[in-house]
């Protein structure tokens, strides 16, 4: 489940190229819409990426106690319990976060950024229902928030996550290369490889 601070901030997004691209009746004064839905976006994007930020552990206000990179889907433990973090969804939070780093808006996310690779490369070596990491395990949708495994019902495997992931981690590697960052990028590099190998051989399924 997606976090609502994250539907937040994809909301105002998704309402602000609407509202661009809309075909205004000639009644209404475009430029004065256009100046309501940016000064709205500008007042709900940072509101938006606070709590975003504030449900990824080691010291979001809101992680439940996560380990260091890992993005909760809620704090709620009930009515529904949430408190899990999915592949799918943390690579698209960090989608975003990635990109907000490198192209200069925020410089203070490369520490996060780290956290979270780290996370998801010692996540992709938990064994779990889904199997290893040589046997379908990377299509596991969801783990603990201590990085242990769920062994509870679910809908396995979901082959969405390790694509998703690949392509954030991509981004920041990119990046990497850019800026001398070639031994990073490498050890990233392995986490990524086995992604792509995971889709290359279920992408059909």
């Amino acid at each position: 489940m997606v976090s609502k601070a994250l539907i937040r901030l994809f909301g105002a997004i998704v309402l602000f190229s609407t509202a661009s691209a809309l075909k205004v009746p000639a009644s209404i004064d475009k430029r004065q819409l256009s100046s309501t839905v940016s000064s709205w976006a500008t007042t709900e994007s940072p509101i938006a990426k606070a709590g975003l930020l504030a449900n990824i552990g080691p010291d979001g206000a809101k992680d439940g106690g996560a380990k260091s990179g890992v993005v909760i889907a809620s704090p709620s433990t009930s009515n529904p319990d949430y408190l899990y973090t999915w592949t799918r969804d943390s690579s698209l939070v960090y989608k975003w976060i990635i990109d907000q780093f490198t192209s200069g808006a925020d410089s203070t996310l490369r520490t996060g950024i780290q956290n979270w690779i780290a996370s998801e490369g010692r996540i992709q070596q938990v064994s779990n229902p889904s199997g290893t990491v040589s046997s379908g395990g990377l299509g596991e949708p969801k783990f603990m928030i201590d990085e242990t495994a769920f062994t509870g019902g679910w809908g396995r495997p979901q082959r969405d996550g390790p694509a998703l992931r690949a392509i954030s981690m991509i981004g920041y590697v990119n990046w990497l290369l850019n800026n001398s960052g070639s031994s990073e990028a490498a050890t990233i590099w392995t986490y990524i490889k086995l992604d792509l190998d995971y889709v290359a051989s279920n992408w059909g399924s």
